[in-house]
This record gives structure tokens, sequence and C-alpha cells, in this order.
């Protein structure tokens, strides 16, 4: 990958209130994605820290009360923003906004997210800019988009990606261990650009933001700040998390923007029932928060953490090994009815450990056929929904490396009714990596190392369209009505059956970072999933972020869509 060095001139984004930071799997896509345009006249953009309305920064001011209680008042940030901890990686996405003629001089508008910058005068952070601007400064005026990062106080750095209104952007920003080097990445959703870049940083990481702000600027010899608020219209933040986790947001999180202190220009709704997403609207009319976008699950690490992705909600576990890597797989309970989430972590030895999120009942320890108590040979296990004397019971079978099919059950009584009969097998082999059951019933496919299809439980034989005799390139598999997908190291999605071809939105080619895939929740598009816990939507599914992402720790190992 390749790291960048703080450049001595460009857009300078002076932040002086907290910035929002990400730490998602953005980072691994790096100088490896796609060659992307960059905007062909940009400002020098200096963004502010927050500046309360109460700052004296300008004349002396009073908050203005708009009726939203816990809103407050600012002259340049609007949003959301926390403080009260310490930040060690934040993620959220949100949509290009559409700027607007509406003054008589250049207007701007900055989305972003960060960390550090409110209450102090560091930050991190990245983010894209929608302005109605000229490179003289005078008019005709034209709508300017392009994307950027920065940390002060050094400039802010162009980012070399097509930005257009509408697209769907997510970005990460996260420190590697505690190296003191921060991952900043962000992905182009819509059109496939990628950037990540690693940098040196040594703020207090003790607030986070997302957010929509008025920054400073200077056009040809047109200079403000902070600058008139483009008219952006409206545009919504969602997947937000901080420190792999939903940020929990209330509203006396929220920042309103005025320009001139009581008219109000820029106001977020409530936050959305997660807690991790919200909308922003300008003018002085609250929105209403946006509603979850159907899309997530959960990934899985090397140590047994679950982490939820999407609007999964979190779960709690029964089995977490700190600094060991036994962790292998990971399944939803397919008897779970809706609205429930829950299922099992299986370790490398074959043991099945349950979890489940706050309203769902625990599910059962399961009885077991397959467990090799020492020994890492359990790769994969599947879970499926049967009936037995008029009873539904979870159940599933265990794949060992060498092929073989073990049944389990949550009761011993019926461990004898579970079907688990396999087409290939290679003693002495660990060849057998992966195992996935079609949605609905009790059959599917074990996958080889090399990416051959080998049925079980009756499954219908299909040919794989990635197959790689001799390299066990092959990393994941996941079974729909009509076929299914496999994934290669590099993130190739590789169709088979009747399912549709997709086009990977995430490709390292030469770089063995992919561990899965899974088929979004209804069945439009995919996730795969990197090392990092990066989580990339492909083929319509929704764009998410990830809930546990670990920049150059290539600790996450598998992933599960969720209703």
């Amino acid at each position: 990958m390749a790291v960048q060095t703080m450049p001595s001139g460009g857009l300078c984004r002076r932040v002086f209130a907290a910035a929002l930071g990400i730490g998602a799997i953005l980072a691994a896509q790096g100088a490896l994605g796609a060659p992307v345009k960059a905007a062909t006249s940009a400002p020098v953009i200096r963004t502010h820290p927050m500046i309360p309305a109460t700052s004296p920064v300008g004349p002396a001011e009073s908050p203005e009360n708009t009726g939203v209680p816990g809103f407050q008042t600012t002259k340049n940030w609007s949003g959301y923003a926390q403080t009260g901890g310490v930040y060690q990686s934040i993620t959220g996405c949100w949509a290009v906004p559409s700027v607007t003629p509406g003054t008589s001089v250049p207007a701007y508008s900055s989305a972003w997210i960060g960390i550090d910058g409110d209450g102090n005068g560091d930050l991190i952070q990245t983010g894209t800019e929608q302005d109605w601007s000229s490179s003289t400064g005078q008019a005709p005026f034209a709508a300017n988009y392009f994307a950027w990062w920065e940390i002060l106080p050094y400039t802010a750095t162009p980012i070399p990606m097509s930005i257009t209104p509408g697209d769907q952007m997510c970005a990460s920003i996260g420190e590697i261990g505690t190296s003191g080097q921060w991952t900043i990445s962000l992905t182009n959703e819509t059109s496939g650009g990628t950037f990540s870049t690693q940098q040196p940083y040594a703020g207090p990481a003790d607030s986070a933001e997302w957010i929509v702000e008025a920054p400073f600027a200077t056009d040809g010899s047109y200079n403000c700040g902070p600058c008139t608020l483009a008219s952006y219209g409206l545009t919504t933040f969602s997947q937000a998390t901080e420190d792999g986790a939903d940020p929990e947001l209330t509203p006396t999180n929220g920042l309103e923007m005025d320009q001139p202190l009581g008219t109000v220009v820029s106001i977020p709704s409530d936050p959305d029932s997660y807690g991790n997403g919200f909308s922003l609207a300008y003018g002085s009319a609250q929105p209403l928060p946006p509603t979850n976008i159907p899309g997530g699950g959960y990934t899985l690490d090397a140590y047994g953490g679950v982490h939820n992705f999407g609007d999964a909600p979190p779960v709690s576990a029964t089995a977490y090994w700190p600094g060991w890597q036994i962790a292998t797989s990971i399944a939803m309970d397919p008897c779970d009815t809706s609205g429930q989430y829950s299922g099992w972590v299986m370790d490398g030895f074959g043991g099945l450990h349950p979890f489940a999120a706050g309203g769902t009942p625990m599910p059962a320890i399961p009885a077991i056929t397959g467990y090799w108590p020492g020994w890492t040979i359990a790769n994969d296990f599947v879970a499926f929904c049967i009936t037995v004397g008029g009873v539904q019971h979870a159940a599933g079978c265990v794949l060992d490396g060498f092929g073989g099919l073990h049944p389990w059950a949550d009761s011993s009584a019926i461990i004898g009714d579970v079907p688990c009969n396999g087409t290939g097998y290679w003693p002495n082999w660990d060849i057998a990596t992966k195992i996935a059951v079609v949605p609905g019933h009790d059959y599917g496919y074990v996958m080889d190392g090399f990416g051959g299809l080998h049925p079980f439980n009756g499954a219908p034989f299909y040919a794989t369209s990635g197959y790689w005799p001799g390299w066990t390139i092959a990393r994941g598999i996941v079974a729909t009505g009509t076929g299914g997908y496999t994934v290669d190291g590099f993130g190739g999605i590789h169709a088979f059956g009747n399912a549709p071809v997709i086009t990977p939105n995430g490709y390292w080619p030469n770089w063995d970072i992919v561990r899965g895939i899974a088929v979004a929740y209804g069945g439009t598009g995919t996730y795969t999933l990197d090392a990092f816990g990066g989580v990339h939507a492909a083929g319509g599914a929704t764009p998410v972020s990830a809930g546990g992402y670990f920049p150059n720790q290539a600790v996450v190992i598998e992933i599960v869509s969720a209703p």
C-alpha cells in the first residue's frame, strides 16, 4: 500500500472543533483501487474547529433556541459530535448533496467525519466538498465537488476521486494498534473509487463527529470564513460507528448552524432508531430521521468477537478468547422468528458457542458429534432448521478439514435425525475449507481450497466459474436458491448455478486479503469481507460500514448476513 507523506501546500483545513474519524476497512482498498479523476478546480478550503455561538470569534452572541431540545448552536458546524471518551476509530457513510444557486457570493459546504477538533486544535478527518464557486471568486459561479483528507496543522490534501451529487461515500479513520499511525480511507460506493493513506497522528482523540460545515475558503482573490453555507438541500449520514460500536447518538449530541445568529441555515434530524444515523437539511426546518435501510449482519474475528454491521443489532457472546486466534466460523440460528438475532460461533476444535442480541433468547449449547480437543481441524459449519415430531429444531453439520461432515443439534435426542451426507472426502488432507447451506433447506455445498464445489445432502451439482487447481486461493462461499457465489482471496466474486454475475466492489490483485462473502438479506447483492473487518457491498447491496475494524491487523475471518 502506498503511504503518503504530509504535503506542504494545497487545501488548507484549519479545523478547531471536533472532527469525525473513521476506522473501517476502506483502508484495505488503498492504492489498489481503480484510477479516479480529480476535480478540475478546487478552492483552498480551511475547515475550522467548531465555533460555539458564544465564542469570542466575531461579535459576542448568545445561543439561539430553535425549539429542538439539546441541540447546540454553532457558527460553522451542523450534525452530531460526541466527546467524553478516547476514540481509536470512527466510520460513517453519507450521500453527496447537490448544491444549488442561492447567493450572490461564493458559498461552500464540507461533509466529513473525523476525530478531535471539539474543544482542541487537533483534527484528523476526511470528506467531500460541495461548493458554489469559481476559480476567481467572481461570477459566474458553478457547482464544484471533490474529496479530501487532512490532519492539522498541515494543509488538506485533495483526493483524486470523481465525485458527483448522489454518490454514496463511506469513510473510516482508525489507529493501527497503539502505534500512533492512523489509516484514513474513503470509498465512493457508487463509482467504486477508493483511497487510503497511513499517517502519524498524535491528537488526544477525545471527540468524534459527523458534520456538514461552512468552512473558511480562498477562491482566487475571494476570502471568507466561516463562509456562506452553500444551499446543499438534504443529505443523510448513516452506518456511523466509533471504536467498532454504534455511537448511540442522542439529540444532546446535535449541532445546528446559524448564519447569522438567530437564522438557522443547517439543522440535523433526531437520530434514527439505532442511534447511528441522521439527516441534515439546509434551512431551518428540521428533517425527519432516516428510515433504517435493510442490510446488515455480523463479522467474526479470530478471537471470537462478534461485530454487527449495517442495521443488525449488537449481540452478547458466550465465548471469547483474547490473544488466542481459535474462532473459525459463525452462523445465524435459522429457527429465529422475525426480529430475533442469535446464532453460534465455532472454535477450531469443533465446539459451538451461542450468541444473541438483546431481547432474543440465547440459543442452547448444541449437542455435537465432531469435537477434536487440541486439534484445529474444524473448519466451518452450517445451521438449518428441521422439524422432528412437529417441533422445530436448530441443527446442522460441522465440516472438518478432510471433508467429513458431523451432525449437531440443539437437542441430543434428535442427533440421529440430522442429515450430513457429503460427496467429497480427502483423508489426511486439510483441503475442505468452507461449507454453505441453501437458505430454507438442509442441503448445500462444501468448497475445497481450490474452489471446487461438492454437494451435500442431495444438492444439485454446479460447476464453479472460479477454480484454481493446486492453488488454495478460494476463501468463501454462499449459497442461494438458484446457485451461489464463491470469493477468492483477492476479492473476485464467482457465480455458480443460475446466480447473476456480480462485479466486486473491492478487488486487490495479488493481495490475499479477502476472507468471506455473504448475500445481502433479501437477495439483492453481496457483501465481501476483508481481513481487517471492512465490508464491501456489491451487486446492489446497501453500502454499510463495518462495526469491527482493525486497520492492518488481519484478524477478521468470517461474515454472515442477517434479516
